[in-house]
C-alpha cells in the first residue's frame, strides 16, 4: 500500500529543487511537467500507478488506487489532488489539462510552465514551485480528488438516488469515473462485463446495479 505523506514529501522535494524545472519533451527526469511529477511521487511512494501518466490517464489509476471524487466546495487538506484533464471542454477553455497536489490546505505544488525556458531545470523559481492555494482556483479544475486509505476493493458505490438514464450522469454522482466508455471500463469489468464497450445494454445494467447501491468499486 501507497504511503500518502511519502509522496507529498517526494513531490515537495521535486517542486523546491531548482535542478527540476519544466518540460513537456523531456517529463521523465531531471525536468517534469504537471502529471509526470506527481505520478513519479506517487509511484515512488508505493502506489499502483506507472510513471509518465498524463492528465487523461491519471484520472483512472487515480480512482484504482483509492482515491475518491469529492465536493470541490469542501477545503482541500494535505494529500488532496485537483485534475483538469486534457482534452475536455474545460481543458480547451484553458489551453491544456493540469493536475496539482496540495502539500497542506493551504499550500499547493506543482509544474507550472517553463515560462519561455527551455534550459533544464528551473530558471525562474516557478516552473516548478510550492506556493499558496487561491480557493477560487477551484473553477480551474474539473475534480478534486481525496485518498481513502485502507479501501476495501469490494466496497459499493453509493446508491443512487435520482432518475438519470445517462451513463455519465449517473455515474459522476456516485463517484465513479466517467467520461467515456474507456475511462468506465474498469467498473463494467469489476462489476462483470469482461468485454465492456459501453453498450446502451450494458450502461442500463450497470445504471441498475447502481441504483441498487450494488456497483462494485474499481
Amino acid at each position: 500500500m501507497g504511503d500518502l505523506n511519502k509522496a507529498c514529501t517526494i513531490m515537495y522535494d521535486l517542486v523546491t529543487d531548482p535542478k527540476h524545472g519544466y518540460s513537456q519533451e523531456n517529463r521523465n527526469g531531471p525536468d517534469y511537467d504537471c502529471s509526470s511529477s506527481v505520478s513519479k511521487a506517487l509511484h515512488d511512494a508505493g502506489f499502483d500507478i506507472p510513471y509518465g501518466c498524463n492528465t487523461s490517464s491519471i484520472y483512472k489509476y487515480l480512482l484504482a488506487i483509492g482515491f475518491e471524487l469529492i465536493d470541490k466546495d469542501k477545503k482541500p487538506q494535505k494529500g488532496d489532488i485537483w485534475l483538469r484533464r486534457r482534452d475536455t471542454p474545460l481543458a480547451k477553455k484553458k489551453g491544456s489539462g493540469h493536475v496539482v497536489l496540495m502539500w497542506s490546505d493551504k499550500r499547493v505544488m506543482e509544474f507550472s510552465s517553463s515560462r519561455g525556458h527551455h534550459k533544464k531545470g528551473d530558471q525562474t523559481g516557478t516552473e516548478s514551485w510550492v506556493h499558496d492555494w487561491n480557493p477560487n482556483r477551484k473553477y480551474d479544475f474539473e475534480f478534486l480528488l481525496r485518498y481513502k486509505p485502507g479501501q476495501n476493493k469490494d466496497e459499493y458505490y453509493r446508491k443512487y438516488a435520482g432518475n438519470s438514464r445517462k451513463i455519465d450522469e449517473v455515474f459522476k454522482s456516485i463517484g465513479a469515473p466517467y467520461g467515456s466508455w474507456k475511462i468506465r471500463k474498469p467498473v463494467g469489468v469489476k462489476n462483470g462485463f469482461r468485454n465492456y464497450t459501453g453498450t446502451a445494454n450494458q450502461n442500463m445494467k450497470l445504471i441498475a446495479l447502481a441504483k441498487q447501491g450494488k456497483l462494485k468499486k474499481v
